[in-house]
């Protein structure tokens, strides 16, 4: 954590934190929660900050401060638009300063970090990012995930926000807007269905530096639940008649034989019509070989097959500190929030040999003691 104990009349510590948006090109830093004092209204703040080929993005000049009042706006953010993708992938050396009422600067220790090209890195600034649309046409539910690899410098993401639209075939419904995947949805149509969404992944790269990578997605699916494999049941029914009409003789043998051959492709089109998929192929393979002419196939709305309906309640609550939010609706899926506070006993000081913090006590169930040791004797 690139912070330092201060002491003076307006400030008590001094330290920052940095995010790195890759597709946004932005460089964010923040002085919460690590620029404290009782007087930072009347202080400064200002950066210095370096590429690896010594080029100067900025510069502290207290004259002109990117933070010119902590108390007000702790935030600045450094806008490299201006600057092609190719020239973000680099080490920065980025210098913090903070100037009190009375003139005095204090100076944070550079951090030097290196921001890597991610895999898969588009020209646009994006990665690309996959979405799995998995239909079920007889319940007729469809499912929407999102199975991008979310890998960056060889961490997971320690946070992940979505924005997305699933479009519906045109002239049907009304499309979705999602925040979070996996969610399901009891509106299924035949005809074309587009996934638009960009996913921000943040990793942590120590020191209280953060990468954002984005992820985007223009998918196109096509869901198809006509049910064109039951328009050859008829065709199915006359060749099994002939084959029990005809047990022993050559034409009994070559209806048995037609059953052999149809079955595979008969059953795989069907599990694909139950999921959406097209099943052409195995439709007209198997209407070739039966020489099938009767039945007919039509297009329209799914609906759902008929179950016996249950009633489940889900009720969430919080305890011992946890809080649920009020929960989020996305289709017919219904998103909870479970937070919980993550609670820190520190020193004020840290090289204040007078008292001791810690260790952590988690002897009893679902408590976390942190005892604070008082060292009587010293200074004595």
């Amino acid at each position: 954590m690139p912070q330092i104990n201060v002491g003076s009349s307006n400030i008590t510590t001094f330290g920052y934190s940095v995010t790195f948006d890759i597709l946004n090109r932005t460089i964010t830093f923040n002085l919460l929660p690590f620029t404290t004092g009782p007087g930072l209204a009347n202080t400064k703040v200002a950066f210095s900050v370096q590429d690896s080929a010594g080029v100067t993005l900025a510069s502290i000049d207290f004259t002109a401060p990117q933070i010119p009042n902590p108390a007000v706006t702790p935030t600045w953010v450094l806008d490299l638009s201006d600057s092609p993708y190719a020239f973000l992938f680099s080490s920065f050396s980025i210098v913090a300063s903070i100037q009190d009422q009375g003139g005095a600067i204090y100076t944070v220790p550079p951090l030097v970090k290196t921001v890597c090209m991610p895999n898969d890195f588009q020209e646009d600034g994006s990665v690309p990012a996959m979405f799995q649309i998995i239909t079920d046409c007889g319940t007729n539910n469809i499912t929407v995930k999102e199975i991008t690899i979310q890998v960056y410098n060889a961490q997971k993401p320690v946070t992940v926000t979505k924005s997305g639209t699933l479009y519906y075939p045109t002239g049907t419904i009304n499309p979705i807007v999602f925040t979070n995947t996996p969610w399901t949805n009891n509106q299924v149509w035949t005809g074309q269905y587009r996934i638009k969404c960009t996913t921000y992944a943040t990793y942590a790269l120590g020191n209280d530096f953060y990468v954002i990578v984005g992820y985007v997605a223009d998918q196109v699916f096509d869901i198809i639940c006509t049910n064109k494999m039951s328009n050859l049941l008829c065709c199915i029914r006359e060749v099994q008649q002939t084959a029990i009409k005809n047990c022993g003789n050559a034409k009994g043998e070559n209806a048995q034989q037609l059953i052999q051959e149809i079955t595979v492709p008969l059953v795989s089109g069907i599990m694909a019509e139950m999921r959406g998929m097209d099943a052409t192929a195995e439709y007209n393979l198997v209407k070739n070989k039966l020489n099938c002419s009767c039945g007919n196939s039509s297009i329209g709305q799914n609906e759902i097959d008929p179950v016996n309906p249950a009633i489940n309640t889900i009720a969430i609550s919080g305890v011992g500190g946890t809080f649920v939010a009020a929960p989020t609706i996305t289709g017919n899926t219904k998103n909870f929030v479970i937070q919980s506070s993550a609670y820190q006993v520190i020193k004020g000081n840290p090289a204040d040999p007078g008292f001791t913090v810690g260790p952590v006590d988690t002897s009893t169930p679902n408590v976390v003691k942190t005892p604070i040791t008082l060292n009587y004797l010293v200074g004595t």
